[in-house]
């Protein structure tokens, strides 16, 4: 008595719906590799007004979600502290922070704001006594 096995001919469904995610997947990142080749992620930061007392207006904007860190640092280049960092999560539009410089003696300054995938802007400010 011999026992013969037949097999389908045509993939089952669950392969063949796998298959077909792991193409779509595989099609997304390779996407996302060459979007984030051809278009870095960037910020940009304006400070307002650019001479102040005790409160600067930053407005910055990035290309990408992602976190972004404002820090204050001497005209050469000494770290100050850290103005804020934040998750941002809305990318593409336009953010607006008060940042309170009361603690910070009268001077030239640099803000400089910096997203975790590296891009930065800087902007020189002076604070007036």
């Amino acid at each position: 008595m011999t026992t013969s096995t037949t097999t389908n001919a045509r993939p089952n469904q669950l392969t063949t719906k796998l298959t077909l995610l792991i193409s779509l997947l595989l099609m997304l990142s390779i996407n996302l590799f060459a979007d984030t080749m051809t278009n870095p992620p960037s910020i940009d930061m304006q400070v307002l007004p650019s001479a102040s007392q005790k409160h600067v207006n930053i407005v910055f904007q990035t290309t990408d979600l992602d976190i972004v860190t404002i820090n204050l640092y001497t005209e050469n280049g000494i770290f100050v502290k850290k103005l804020m960092k934040e998750e941002e999560t809305l990318g593409f539009a336009p953010q607006n922070r008060t940042i309170s410089l009361d603690d910070v003696t009268s001077g030239v300054y640099y803000i400089k704001a910096i997203t975790a995938n590296g891009a930065y802007d800087d902007y020189r400010i002076e604070l007036l006594p």
